[in-house]
């Protein structure tokens, strides 16, 4: 796998094939089969490899730190294991949990914590965690496919000659901002996630 993720960092996931992998380690390609069938088996173990090196192990949270703070935590941890990759995210999007185990490692670990040592609702608990995963990789993925931030904001959002005058203006001042980075926007993106599950979770408590 390390020379797999060697070509991945160098050229992208489309320079990532069996057939180059085994070039560069000069063996036959067919020698590669009897560790992974396809290209897809290929990127499954590559985003085990990924993830196990900063998610690895998981200690149980402090009861006293909250929830919210704990999964900001733990999304950023999942983010920064993906972003140490050139296109870590496209790697891990649809992986085989059979294989990359950390990842279903991980799953279980986020779904426990939240219904078990937090007492939230297991249902919900579950929703929270597949939303906040998808987003964290939707957002890792959107980062690395799409311009610098520098040139976005440079040229102006795609979306301008669709906004008022106001809002453009608006928009402008706020990206323009010195805190205002892909991690803020991620977080910022988060917190919101969270606080519509600690809003949903209030109203149902109450209800009861």
């Amino acid at each position: 796998m390390t020379k797999a993720l060697e070509i991945l960092n160098r050229d992208g996931l489309e320079g990532v094939t069996l057939r180059r992998v085994a070039a560069e380690l000069q063996v036959k390609a067919a020698s590669l089969y009897w560790h992974v069938q396809n290209k897809r088996e290929l990127l499954d173990e590559m985003a085990e490899v990924m993830l196990r090196t900063r998610l690895s192990s998981y200690d149980p949270p402090d009861k006293s730190i909250p929830w919210q703070t704990w999964l900001v935590d733990i999304a950023n941890r999942l983010r920064d294991a993906l972003l140490a990759y050139r296109d870590g995210g496209l790697v891990v999007a649809g992986v085989n949990p059979n294989r990359a185990k950390t990842f279903a490692r991980l799953g279980a670990f986020l779904l426990t914590t939240l219904h078990q040592t937090y007492g939230l609702e297991l249902e919900s608990a579950g929703i929270l965690c597949t939303t906040v995963l998808l987003y964290t990789w939707a957002s890792v993925i959107e980062e690395q496919t799409s311009p610098p931030m520098e040139e976005i904001v440079r040229k102006g959002p795609a979306i301008q000659q669709y906004l008022s005058e106001a809002m453009l203006q608006e928009l402008s001042q706020l990206n323009r901002r010195p805190e205002r980075t892909t991690t803020s926007f991620f977080n910022q993106g988060l917190q919101l996630i969270i606080a519509g599950a600690e809003k949903t979770w209030q109203e149902r408590t109450q209800t009861l």
